[in-house]
């Protein structure tokens, strides 16, 4: 009881401001990441003050955790050792890559590498060695299936596991060289019954991903791409001509050739770039989107220099058809002045100046045909005119033909029942 609550209060008097740490050279030492911590590098390593409990509770163990942080010529090197008395309670369930690892016994690592607290990737590993990878970008939502192409080993002892890892430079999102990163690690540990939350942070935090919160490490040397991916934008994923559009920010000082290619099925589009040294570029990529390609993969590659910089997929949803049914069938008509139908038009933006509505009204009893049109559709709402040129009410046969640059694309046929207006 006396120990539960000293750390408690111990837990508690550690939480404080955002701390910067400083690594130590670049080793030349060659690594065998085998989780052991047997190199020499390690002894001169970064190591952080004994990480803080997230909402410690009274009467519990709380194991500790140590992290050590050095550097090598490819990568920043992770050394965690995970103090666990109950080995034989470790979860591990997730033994594919990019699985729900977080939901196992695991460490978190997150890293900021530009150093503006806007973007940031997070690696989690579980006593297995397997690897749950992610980034987001500027307030995006996190993309799983970016790989950070991180090495890692993992030992296992009588009373604690240990994580030896490489995160390699050519894999993140370098902010200008010689800049300070911002840094979170955490551990998740399952194996006492409850979910035990530890963090390297010294702020109060209320979860993980508090960027805002993250600590600062200096003196990294790292060589890599220095692009970002502020956005993307698929564009509005209607039939017809979309455009999406991807802004990039070089950190670099030169100039750097940028190409983005967007797969669908069997085509292919392509559009060349460059960002500007310290600045901002916006590639906009047309492409093309059929109702055929609904629940299809969109893949995207952006290339910088030459080389793969990000691959992106988006599952396309159902493509709603060009027209959409009336919505009403039911309309008064005038002497004094048209009757306007509306119905909202499925298509891009980019498609709407080639599209034309043609239609028909008959009498659905007699199948005499009693007026007819067309209209260019300027918007994403179609409009048609009735007049009041035949004598009765009744039911009729609307029919309405979308055609893009002279050829059908949609066909809608309707059953109305028009009345005369009672004013």
């Amino acid at each position: 009881m006396k120990r539960t609550m000293l750390f408690l209060l111990l837990s508690l008097a550690a939480f404080g401001s955002i701390r910067s740490f400083r690594l130590g050279e670049v080793s030349s030492e060659e690594s065998v990441l085998d989780g052991k911590l047997t190199e020499a590098h390690w002894t001169k390593a970064l190591e952080l003050p004994p990480m803080n409990v997230m909402r410690v509770r009274e009467g519990e163990e709380y194991p500790g955790t140590r992290v050590r942080l050095a550097q090598d010529a490819k990568g920043l090197l992770v050394g965690i050792e995970c103090e666990e008395p109950n080995m034989r309670g470790l979860v591990v369930k997730r033994l594919e890559h990019d699985t729900h690892v977080w939901q196992d016994d695991c460490v978190e690592l997150f890293f900021n590498p530009a150093g503006d607290r806007e973007s940031w990737v997070q690696i989690i590993v579980n006593p297995a060695g397997v690897v749950q990878d992610g980034i987001r970008d500027f307030g995006g939502a996190i993309d799983w299936g970016w790989e950070s192409g991180i090495e890692a080993g993992v030992w296992k002892g009588r009373d604690r596991w240990v994580l030896e890892a490489r995160v390699p430079f050519d894999a993140l999102p370098l902010g200008p060289p010689g800049c300070d990163w911002t840094f979170h690690i955490a551990r998740e540990r399952r194996a006492g019954g409850d979910v035990q939350l530890f963090t390297s942070l010294a702020s109060t935090i209320a979860g993980f991903h508090e960027v805002d919160k993250f600590d600062v490490l200096s003196g990294i040397v790292a060589s890599g791409c220095r692009v970002h991916l502020v956005s993307s934008d698929f564009g509005e994923c209607l039939a017809g001509l979309n455009e999406a559009s991807f802004v990039l920010r070089n950190y670099d000082s030169s100039s750097l050739p940028a190409e983005v290619v967007m797969r669908l099925g069997d085509r292919t589009w392509r559009v060349d770039g460059s960002i500007a040294g310290g600045g901002e570029s916006t590639l906009r990529l047309p492409w093309e989107l059929g109702l055929e390609h609904g629940g299809m993969d969109v893949a995207v590659e952006i290339m910088i220099s030459g080389r793969v910089y990000r691959r992106l997929l988006r599952k396309l949803d159902a493509i709603p058809g060009y027209m959409s049914p009336l919505p009403r069938l039911c309309y008064y008509l005038s002497v004094d002045e048209a009757t306007v139908v509306r119905f909202p038009v499925n298509v891009s933006s980019r498609s709407l100046g080639s599209l034309r509505l043609r239609w028909w009204l008959w009498e659905l009893e007699s199948g005499r045909q009693v007026s007819s049109g067309f209209t260019r559709v300027a918007g994403p709402e179609a409009l048609l005119r009735l007049y009041w040129t035949f004598p009765e009410s009744g039911r009729y046969h609307l029919l309405r033909r979308l055609e893009r640059d002279g050829v059908q694309v949609a066909e809608h046929r309707d059953e109305l029942l028009l009345l005369r207006g009672p004013y």
